[in-house]
């Protein structure tokens, strides 16, 4: 009997586990936001490199924020769109140093029927799954 309130007990403390671990994931991504904000990175890239899923490594997070970062400071990256769908079947490119500034003016619409894209478009781009 007692071996048997063991593995219960032993059971009650891997449920607790699975409910705090995400929790404690958070709490670690808030505090590395906010080391690497006082170490000059920016937290949007940290959520964009968090917001891929599977890393547990944060050595290799990191060098992942790192190419980040030095992509956005590019050329390539400064004139980086960013597509973001809106009701009426449009899709609006946004630069990515508007997002990042806080200003999300469209550099590009596109809109089916117009500008060579078939009228009974119903998806843009490259779909990846």
């Amino acid at each position: 009997m007692a071996n048997l309130s063991g593995q219960l007990h032993s059971s009650d403390a891997a449920h607790r586990l699975d409910r705090t671990a995400p929790e404690v994931l958070t709490f670690f991504a808030d505090r590395l936001k906010v080391q690497q904000r006082e170490a000059g990175v920016r937290h949007d890239l940290i959520d964009a490199v968090f917001a891929l899923g599977g890393e547990d490594d944060l050595v290799r997070l990191l060098a992942r924020v790192k190419a980040l970062q030095e992509f956005v400071g590019t050329d390539d990256g400064t004139n980086l769109l960013v597509p973001s769908p809106w009701g009426n079947r449009a899709v609006y490119a946004i630069p990515w140093s508007g997002l990042a500034s806080g200003s999300a003016a469209p550099a590009r619409t596109y809109v089916p029927g117009q500008g060579g894209i078939p009228a009974t478009a119903v998806a843009f781009g490259t779909a990846i799954g």
